[in-house]
């Protein structure tokens, strides 16, 4: 009986080792720092947009955008001085896809098309997703993008 007690304890244990050591391995970033630095793939998708967001699949017209595919999922936190009003005060776990913003930089239409190829490191802000366009939970204002390790075709 002991010995049966005793091997349910170490499974149990095990498990929960196994559980910590997921979370921890997770990077940890927080909303509105300027600078952060995450890599991953780009990723162009199409969702339904206004007015309907797919309520009218007849009408609704579909949005082509951006986002970032993570290798590993990571931890958003808020900043420190943030408030319990602001939409950015919510931790985010397990996150690995970031809507991206890049508000008409040249450098970024460039690197959208070759981009999918490529493993691409995005600098900026990240923010909790609160507008409809925003499509995930996370999005990041990007600052500067650049690309490295790509496919040859």
């Amino acid at each position: 009986m002991l010995a049966r007690v005793l091997k349910r304890a170490l499974f149990i244990g095990s498990i929960s080792a196994c559980f910590s050591q997921t979370m921890i391995a997770q990077t940890v970033v927080q909303y509105g720092t300027s600078g952060t630095h995450l890599a991953g793939h780009i990723r162009m998708t199409w969702q339904y947009g206004p007015p309907g967001f797919g309520e009218t699949p007849r009408t609704d017209p579909k949005v082509k955008f951006a986002y970032l595919l993570l290798a590993k999922p990571i931890v958003v936190v808020p900043a420190a001085n943030s408030t319990g009003n602001n939409p950015d005060s919510e931790t985010v776990k397990n996150v690995r896809k970031i809507r991206l913003w890049c508000f008409e930089k040249p450098e970024c239409k460039e690197l959208f098309h070759i981009a999918s190829d490529c493993v691409v490191t995005v600098e900026g802000q990240l923010h909790h997703g609160i507008a409809p366009l925003d499509f995930y939970d996370i999005t990041m204002d990007i600052e500067k993008m650049t690309a490295g390790n790509c496919s040859q075709r």
